[in-house]
C-alpha cells in the first residue's frame, strides 16, 4: 500500500497530502466545560475533603500559591460533583502544617476523627505527606498525595522491594529518582566538566532516598560522586563539606535541602570561594520557587533546578478547565507575584481527587474511593496519571524537567525567568519545555496510505510529537511540512481543514450534544464543509464507525468504547488524509480494541495514512506497516515492526529497561 509520495514529515522530509488535525478541528473543538462544572441542582449529601500542606515555616514556599488554587477548586465545585446520577456538595477543609511533621500528623487525625472527612489530599515533601498518609492508612481513609520522590513515600513508609504493598488506602503520583537522573544527565552533558559531583544530601526521607537511588545511577553514568555524608536539617555551618568539595575540585554541585539550609550553604560557599569552581549547581526541594531564588540576590542567577510542573506543559485541568498559561497568568494577575511550579502540582492533586470520587461510583464509601484510586487513569494539568502501571503498587510516576533560573531582561516584571532551551541550529524539529528537550532531532516522514506505529515509554515525547504536527505546540526549531508546503506557521484550524486530524488519549465529546451533533460540528467547523456536505459527511462517518444506531444519544451518556468511537468519528468527519491516533486503545478490553482495529484497517484500505501512538503493541502490529520507537525525545529505531521490536535499544527503553 506504500507509495513513494511523502504525505507527512518532520524536519527535512516533506509532509503530507492532506493530513493531520487537532485543536481547532473536530477533536480540538472539544475543550468545552469541565466535566465537574455542570451539575444538577440540589446535592444529595456533602462530601468533606481534607487538604493539608505547608503554608508557613521553612517549607512555606510550597504553600505560597495554596490560596489561589483553593479558590479555583472551590469555584469549580460550587454546584457540586456529579457521580453517576447523583450530585454531591463538596467542602474542602484546608490546614497548614507550619512545616512541622508532628503537626501534620495531628492535623490529619483531627480531620479524620473530628471532621469526619471522606478523602484526604496532601501535598509537598515527606515532612508533610508521610505523617498524613500514615494517619490515613491507620484510619482507613483514602488519601492521594503528590510532590515528593515516590521512593521516599513508598520505601520511606516501610514498603519493601519485591514484596506486596502494605498500603490499601494511600496513593501517590509524581516524580522519582529515575526522573531526576534523566533530567540531570541531559543537562550536565551539555557542559564540559570534570564530571565530579559534590552532593549534599540531608539525613531525612528525601535525602536518604536520593542517596540510595540517584547517586548510584549517576555514578553508573560516568560521574564521580563526592559525598561528605548526611547532615541534619537546620545545620548552620557547612565549612567541612565546602572544604571537601574544593579539595576534590567538584565542578558539579547537587543538593536536596530545605530552603534555609541551602541559603546558608550557598552564601558560605561564595564566601569560601567554592562557587567560583562550580560550573553547574543543581538544586532540588529548594530553589523551586522564584521567591526563594530572588532572596539570594546575585547568588541565585544561573542556578539549575528541576520542575515537576511548568506552565508550558500541554495539559488542562480536568477540574477547572484552565491551561498552564491561563493558570500562571491568572495567579500573577491576582497575587502580583511570579508564577510557581507548585500551582500546577497542587491543582493536579485536586484534578486527581475529583476524578477518584467520580470514578468511585459511591463517594460516600471510603472503600469505593480507595479502590477507584488504585486503578485511576486520568489526565491532570500536570499530565497523565495511571495507577495501573506504576513502578510499584500505589504509585503513578510523573515527569521532572530540567530548568534554570536566569536574570530577566531589563524592563521585565520580575527579576528572574524560567527559560526554555532553544537550539535554533538544529535542522530537525525539537520541542522544549523548560530546559528539557521533549523532542530532540525527530525526523521522519509518512507516505501515502502508510500506517506508522509509534511506541516508547511514558515521557518519550510521543504525544508532544502529535501536538507539534497539528500545530498545538510550535517547534523550538526545525520545520513541519505538509504536501510539500511549510506549515510550521499555519494555524491548527487551517491544518485541520487541509487534512490533518487527531484523536486524544482521553475522549473529549461535547457535553449537552448528541452523537450526531458532535460529528456534524466536526465536519462543519473542523472540515470547513457547508451544511449539506457536513450533514452527509457526518452520516458517512457515523456509519463507518458503527455509531448510526446511537446517533441521537447524548454524548455524555456513552461508555468508554463508544466515546472512543465518537472521538474517531469526529476526526473522520473532517476528511483527513493523515489520521493521528493517540492511544485510542487505552482502557479497552481486547475485544473492544479489536473492534477499533477493524475500523482503522478499513480507513487504511480507503487510503487514509495513519500515525498511531499505542502502548498495546499487539493491536498496533495488526495495522502498522512501519514502527518508530522513541525514547527521551529521540527516535531510536525506525523500520519494519518485527525488526524494531527485536532491537536491543527498544527492548531496553520500552520493554522493561530502567535507570533506577
Amino acid at each position: 500500500m506504500k507509495t513513494s509520495s511523502n504525505i507527512a514529515s518532520l524536519g527535512r522530509a516533506p509532509i503530507s497530502r492532506r493530513g493531520l488535525i487537532l485543536s481547532a478541528g473536530a477533536a480540538g473543538l472539544a475543550t468545552a466545560a469541565s466535566p465537574y462544572s455542570a451539575f444538577a441542582a440540589g446535592p444529595e449529601a456533602t462530601l468533606k475533603v481534607g487538604f493539608i500542606s505547608p503554608r508557613t515555616g521553612a517549607l512555606g514556599g510550597f504553600g505560597e500559591t495554596d490560596g489561589y488554587i483553593l479558590d479555583l477548586a472551590r469555584k469549580a465545585l460550587t454546584s457540586g460533583l456529579k457521580v453517576g446520577d447523583k450530585t454531591y456538595g463538596v467542602e474542602i477543609l484546608d490546614r497548614d502544617t507550619q512545616s512541622d511533621p508532628s503537626r501534620a500528623g495531628q492535623l490529619a487525625k483531627t480531620l479524620i476523627n473530628s471532621d469526619k472527612i471522606d478523602m484526604m489530599l496532601v501535598v509537598s515533601t515527606p515532612e508533610t505527606i508521610n505523617p498524613v498518609a500514615d494517619a490515613c492508612e491507620a484510619a482507613g481513609v483514602p488519601c492521594m498525595s503528590t510532590v515528593m520522590p515516590w521512593e521516599a513515600w513508598y520505601f520511606g513508609r516501610g514498603a519493601k522491594p519485591g514484596q506486596p504493598s502494605p498500603f490499601k488506602w494511600t496513593y501517590h503520583f509524581g516524580f522519582g529518582g529515575g526522573e531526576f537522573f534523566k533530567a540531570y544527565v541531559s543537562q550536565w552533558n551539555l557542559i564540559e566538566t570534570n564530571k565530579k559531583v559534590g552532593v549534599l544530601y540531608p539525613n531525612d526521607a528525601d535525602g536518604n532516598a536520593i542517596r540510595e537511588n540517584l547517586a548510584p545511577a549517576l555514578a553508573k553514568a560516568g560521574f564521580t560522586i563526592i559525598d561528605p555524608g548526611p547532615y541534619e536539617d537546620g545545620t548552620t555551618d557547612f565549612s567541612a563539606q565546602i572544604a571537601k568539595f574544593k579539595a576534590e575540585k567538584c565542578e558539579i554541585f547537587n543538593t536536596f535541602p530545605i530552603p534555609p539550609d541551602f541559603a546558608a550553604f550557598w552564601r558560605q560557599a561564595a564566601q569560601q570561594g567554592y562557587t567560583k569552581m562550580v560550573k553547574i549547581a543543581q538544586i532540588a526541594k529548594t530553589g523551586l520557587f522564584p521567591s526563594q531564588v530572588t532572596a539570594l540576590g546575585a547568588l541565585g542567577y544561573n542556578l539549575a533546578s528541576a520542575a515537576y510542573w511548568h506552565k508550558a506543559f500541554p495539559y488542562k485541568s480536568s477540574l477547572t478547565g484552565v491551561s498552564g498559561d491561563e493558570l500562571a497568568d491568572g495567579y500573577e494577575k491576582a497575587s502580583g507575584k511570579q508564577w510557581t511550579q507548585q500551582l500546577g502540582a497542587s491543582l493536579a492533586l485536586f484534578d486527581a481527587g475529583a476524578a477518584s470520587l467520580t470514578a468511585s461510583g459511591d463517594p460516600t464509601s471510603k472503600a469505593s474511593v480507595a479502590k477507584a484510586m488504585s486503578t485511576l487513569k486520568t489526565v491532570t494539568i500536570d499530565g497523565p496519571i495511571d495507577f495501573n502501571k506504576g513502578p510499584v503498587p500505589n504509585v503513578s510516576p510523573g515527569p521532572i524537567i530540567g530548568t534554570q533560573w536566569v536574570k530577566a531582561p531589563a524592563g521585565s516584571r520580575f527579576p528572574l525567568e524560567y527559560p526554555t532551551t532553544e537550539n535554533a541550529t538544529d535542522p530537525n524539529v525539537p520541542k522544549s519545555f523548560g530546559a528539557l528537550v521533549v523532542l530532540d532531532r525527530v525526523d521522519f516522514s509518512v507516505r501515502a496510505r502508510e500506517a506508522v506505529g509509534v511506541v516508547g515509554p511514558n515521557g518519550a515525547g510521543k504525544t508532544t510529537l502529535l501536538s507539534v504536527l497539528v500545530g498545538a505546540h510550535a517547534p523550538t526549531a526545525g520545520r513541519v511540512r505538509f504536501l510539500g508546503e511549510d506549515v510550521t506557521e499555519v494555524a491548527t484550524a487551517e491544518r485541520c481543514r487541509r487534512g490533518l486530524a487527531r484523536t486524544h488519549q482521553i475522549p473529549r465529546p461535547f457535553s449537552g450534544m448528541t452523537v450526531f451533533e458532535n460529528v456534524f460540528t466536526a465536519a462543519a467547523h473542523g472540515g470547513g464543509l457547508e451544511h449539506e456536505a457536513a450533514y452527509g459527511k457526518a452520516i458517512e462517518s457515523l456509519a463507518l464507525t458503527g455509531m448510526t444506531a446511537i446517533a441521537n444519544r447524548r454524548a455524555e451518556t456513552l461508555g468508554l468504547i463508544d466515546r472512543k468511537r465518537l472521538e474517531l468519528a469526529r476526526a473522520l468527519a473532517t476528511g483527513p488524509a493523515v489520521l493521528l491516533l493517540d492511544e485510542i486503545g487505552g482502557g479497552l478490553t481486547d475485544a473492544e480494541a479489536n473492534e477499533l482495529v477493524e475500523i482503522i484497517l478499513e480507513l487504511k484500505a480507503r487510503g487514509v495514512a495513519i500515525v498511531w501512538i499505542e502502548h498495546i503493541v499487539h493491536i498496533l502490529l495488526r495495522v502498522a506497516d512501519r514502527l518508530v520507537c522513541m525514547d527521551a525525545g529521540r527516535v531510536i529505531a525506525d523500520g519494519p515492526p518485527q525488526s524494531v521490536m527485536a532491537d536491543p535499544r527498544v527492548i531496553e527503553a520500552y520493554l522493561g529497561g530502567g535507570v533506577v
